[in-house]
C-alpha cells in the first residue's frame, strides 16, 4: 500500500486500489507526534508555574510480589511472562498506593503538584512539595532517600526488601558474564564509592551516604555491601507519621494534562496568558486569584489584571507555540484567539507569524 500516487508511480505501480492515504493520528494516540506534542506543552507550563520539582521517582513491577505469586497458583502451568494482565493490574494497584501515600498522605510533605509518564513496566514520577517542606539540605535529603542496607536487627523488613528487589550484580570481576558488563564495566556504574556523608559533586549531582557497616546481603553465594545498593525512598518512617501528617493542612491540586483539567480552548489560552505574567503560583486557584478574590474562570483573572487591554498577549501566545507546534495547530490556535478573544487587528496578528 503506497501513501500516494507519487510514490505508486515511482514504484512502477499503476494500480489505483495500492494507493492508500496519510493518516494523522489523535493527540489520543499514546507515542504519537501530536501527543508528546501536548505533553510536552503541559510540562513546560507546570515548570512555569511551580517551579522545578522536588523529587524524582522511579517505580518498576516485580514477578516476585506476593499479589503476583498468590494469583498465578490459581494458573497452574501458566508462567509469569504469560500472565502480562496480572502483572499490570498488581502494578496500577500498586501505584495508586504510592500516589495516596504522596498526595493524600503527604509523606514526603505536602504535596502541591506531580506529572506521570505511565506505563507498562515502569511509571516516572515527578513530585512537587511544598515550598516550606522540600528537601534543602543534606540530612533532610538522608530522611527521604536511603542508599544503604537496613539493619537486620532493627528493621528486618527493609532489609529483606532490599535484599529482594535494590541489590544490584554481582558484577565485576566476580561474575564478568553479567548482563550489564560491556567491555569490562558495568553500564550501571557499579559498584559504587564508600561516602561517609550525603554531598553534591562539583556538577551539582547528587552523591548518596555509603557507608563501611560491615552489613551485607547474599546473591549467588557472593556477599554484597553498600557499593551495589541501589536508592530507596525511606517510606517506614512516614507510615509511623500517618495520624500526624493527615492532620496537616493540605493544600494544591494535582496537575495532569491541561487540556483534561480545562476542556475549554479559550480558557486554554487564558491560562496560558496567566503563565506567562504571574510567577510563584502553587495551584490553579492562585493563577485565578486576584487581590485575595478567586475569579470563576482564567478568563475574568485576565480581565481583572487588565493583560487583555491589547494584542500583545496574543503575539506572545503565538510565539511560545512557534518552536513546539506544527502549521496546522497554529492555525487552530489563531481561529481560538478570533474566536475568545476581542482582538482589534487579526490580519497584522497572523501576518506577524
Amino acid at each position: 500500500m503506497y501513501h500516494n500516487i507519487r510514490d505508486a508511480l515511482n514504484k512502477g505501480d499503476s494500480n489505483p486500489e495500492n494507493v492508500g492515504k496519510a493518516t494523522i493520528l489523535q493527540a489520543s494516540f499514546t507515542g504519537s507526534k501530536r501527543y508528546m506534542n501536548q505533553y510536552f506543552k503541559d510540562a513546560m507550563a507546570i515548570f512555569r508555574t511551580l517551579g522545578h520539582p522536588s523529587l524524582f521517582l522511579t517505580m518498576t513491577p516485580n514477578t516476585k510480589w506476593p499479589e503476583i505469586q498468590s494469583m498465578l497458583k490459581f494458573l497452574p502451568g501458566v508462567d509469569v511472562v504469560d500472565a502480562p494482565d496480572v502483572i499490570v493490574r498488581v502494578f496500577k494497584m500498586k501505584v495508586d498506593q504510592l500516589l495516596d501515600q504522596i498526595k493524600n498522605k503527604n509523606c514526603f510533605g505536602r504535596c502541591i503538584g506531580e506529572f506521570q509518564k505511565c506505563g507498562f513496566p515502569h511509571a516516572l514520577m515527578l513530585i512537587w512539595l511544598h515550598p516550606n517542606d522540600r528537601p534543602k539540605t543534606t540530612e533532610q535529603i538522608d530522611k527521604m532517600v536511603s542508599a544503604e542496607i537496613s539493619d537486620p536487627s532493627i528493621d528486618p523488613v527493609g532489609y529483606e526488601a532490599v535484599k529482594n528487589y535494590m541489590i544490584h550484580g554481582p558484577c565485576g570481576t566476580d561474575c564478568v558474564k553479567s548482563p550489564c558488563m560491556f567491555k569490562g564495566r558495568c553500564i550501571k556504574h557499579f559498584p559504587k564509592r564508600y561516602n561517609s556523608h550525603t554531598y553534591f559533586d562539583e556538577c551539582g549531582f547528587l552523591i548518596y551516604k555509603r557507608r563501611k557497616t560491615g552489613i551485607t546481603v547474599k546473591k549467588k553465594g557472593i556477599d554484597l555491601d553498600n557499593r551495589l545498593t541501589k536508592s530507596t525512598g525511606s517510606f517506614r518512617q512516614c507510615w509511623n507519621k500517618e495520624k500526624q501528617i493527615r492532620s496537616m493542612r493540605k493544600r494544591g491540586d494535582v496537575i495532569g494534562r491541561l487540556a483534561e483539567v480545562h476542556s475549554s480552548s479559550g480558557e486554554q489560552l487564558y491560562l496560558r496568558m496567566l503563565l506567562l505574567k504571574i510567577k510563584g503560583t502553587v495551584c490553579f486557584d492562585d493563577l485565578k486569584t486576584v487581590n485575595g478574590h478567586v475569579y470563576n474562570s482564567f478568563h475574568e483573572a485576565c480581565d481583572t489584571l487588565g493583560i487583555l487591554q491589547n494584542d500583545q498577549q496574543w503575539h506572545e501566545a503565538i510565539d511560545e507555540n512557534a518552536h513546539t507546534s506544527m502549521p496546522p495547530q497554529l492555525r487552530a490556535m489563531f481561529v481560538n484567539i478570533l474566536v475568545y478573544s476581542p482582538i482589534s487587528h487579526p490580519r497584522s496578528l497572523w501576518e506577524a507569524h
